[in-house]
This record gives C-alpha cells, sequence and structure tokens, in this order.
C-alpha cells in the first residue's frame, strides 16, 4: 500500500496546486468557507478543496464521520487484520534434517 501512496505523492508533486502532507494523520474533516477544513494530529487547521485520506479505514471513518456518515459506516466496516513477519535463523547442525 504504500507504494501506491508514494506513486500519488509523486504524481501529485509537480502541480503547484496541491500540497501535500505526508506522514500526519487527519483527526477531523468539516466544511469551512470555499471547501474543508482539516484538523490534523499535530494540532493545525489546513483548508482544502479536497482531500485524499491514505491511511487505515478506521481512521478515516472517524476523520469524516461528522461529514459524511454514510462514508463513514461503510469504512468502518471494512474488515481489517494486522500482520507480522517473523525471520528465523538456524545453523544447518541445528536442524535433524534439511528440507
Amino acid at each position: 500500500m504504500g507504494s501506491l501512496i508514494d506513486a500519488l505523492a509523486d504524481r501529485l508533486a509537480d502541480d503547484p496546486n496541491v500540497r501535500i502532507r505526508l506522514g500526519v494523520g487527519v483527526a477531523d474533516v468539516r466544511r469551512g468557507s470555499g471547501g474543508l477544513a482539516l484538523r490534523l494530529s499535530d494540532g493545525a487547521t489546513v483548508r482544502a478543496e479536497g482531500v485524499v485520506l491514505a491511511g487505515p479505514a478506521r481512521a478515516s471513518a472517524a476523520a469524516v464521520a461528522d461529514l459524511v456518515p454514510a462514508a463513514a459506516a461503510a469504512l468502518a466496516g471494512v474488515p481489517q487484520g494486522s500482520t507480522a513477519v517473523v525471520s528465523l535463523a538456524y545453523r544447518a547442525d541445528q536442524l535433524a534434517s534439511r528440507p
């Protein structure tokens, strides 16, 4: 998923009408004068004509809950799971037989 976000950010980076903020969450999206008002996780407020939420579905649902309740409900219903990658290393002499 990260590569999709990176590709979108790269594509939009050259547009002078686009401001990209990576690494900060959107806590809340509301209608504001002339567009949207986004309250960010760092406390800043940003005005925008549009927004792309590229985070977990539940976080996006919380951010748009007051603005578009139906979309928030749909996002909240997206099943999510967590994964872990575990790498094990053994010396050959520690294995009874090799695969």
